[in-house]
């Protein structure tokens, strides 16, 4: 994450809207809209939000977030699950996205160690 040219505001801005906006709305339209209806009609909860979590996990192709990338995707299962809307999910999807990519950000450009703005 260090090293390199740091991000300007416009390419976070930019970087913000498509991770933490566009992303979130078709990932959640097709794991949580589309994906996860069809699991539920095959199988009980659990099983249905655990498939879904796995799913979501393997498409991000990141090895050392696999783990945190299935927690998320349960997570976001179970919201869709008990409140029958991908509103909340989006939103949370969303803002998980858009956490973490302040959070590169902020370690990219020194704003972490309280070195640089």
């Amino acid at each position: 994450i260090t090293g390199g040219n740091p991000l300007s505001l416009r390419d976070l801005a930019l970087l913000m809207v498509l991770i933490a906006v566009v992303a979130p709305l078709a990932e959640e339209l097709f794991f949580r809209g589309m994906l996860y209806p069809v699991l539920r009609r095959r199988w009980s909860v659990a099983p249905a939000i655990v498939v879904n979590g796995l799913l979501f996990s393997a498409i991000h192709l990141i090895p050392p977030l696999l783990p945190g990338l299935f927690f998320v995707g349960m997570v976001l299962a179970w919201v869709r699950e008990r409140s029958d809307s991908l509103i909340p999910c989006i939103l949370l999807h969303a803002m998980q996205n858009g956490i973490v990519l302040l959070g590169i950000y902020a370690v990219a450009n020194g704003v972490a160690n309280g070195v640089g703005a």
